[in-house]
C-alpha cells in the first residue's frame, strides 16, 4: 500500500518535471519579454538537438541562447526594438561589419547572411540576429528565421 503511494508520488514528480521542461521555454520567454518590455518570439523551428539554455534581457532586447550536445558554441537569437528598416540595417550595421554578405529575400523578409552563417533582418519594428550558427546549413538558418 505504501509502495503504491510512493510510485504515484514519483509519477507526479516525473510528470511535473516533464511539463516544466515542455513549458520552460514559454515561461522563460514571457519573463524575458516582461523584463525587456518587448514581444520577442521563440522560433517555431530549431534543429532537434538544440534546447533553450538561458535568456538575457536588457531594455528593448531579448537574447535566447540555445545549446546542443553536438555544437561547441551556443546558438544566439537576439531580438530588439528598432526604428530601422532593411536598408538602414544594411547601411548602419551589415556594411559596417563586412563587405562580404548575401541578401536573401523570402516570406516578406530581407535577410542578410555574413561571417560564417550570422543572419540579421528587420521585421515589424524588431531587429533579429542569429549568431553561433556555424555548424548549421544556410537552409536551417533561413528556416529558423522564417519561423520567428
Amino acid at each position: 500500500h505504501n509502495n503504491r503511494n510512493l510510485a504515484t508520488a514519483a509519477a507526479v514528480v516525473l510528470m511535473g518535471s516533464y511539463i516544466w521542461l515542455q513549458n520552460y521555454p514559454k515561461l522563460a520567454l514571457q519573463s524575458a519579454n516582461s523584463k525587456a518590455g518587448l514581444a520577442a518570439s521563440m522560433p517555431a523551428f530549431l534543429p532537434s538537438s538544440y534546447n533553450l539554455k538561458t535568456t538575457a534581457t536588457s531594455p528593448g532586447l531579448v537574447t535566447l541562447n540555445f545549446t546542443s550536445p553536438s555544437a561547441t558554441e551556443a546558438l544566439k537569437i537576439a531580438q530588439a526594438r528598432t526604428t530601422w528598416d532593411s536598408s538602414s540595417l544594411l547601411d548602419n550595421f551589415v556594411a559596417k561589419n563586412t563587405d562580404d554578405y548575401a541578401t536573401v529575400q523570402g516570406q516578406g523578409l530581407t535577410i542578410y547572411l555574413f561571417n560564417n552563417n550570422h543572419a540579421t533582418w528587420v521585421n515589424r519594428g524588431i531587429w533579429y540576429s542569429i549568431e553561433g550558427a556555424g555548424r548549421l546549413s544556410r537552409e536551417q538558418i533561413l528556416k529558423i528565421a522564417y519561423s520567428l
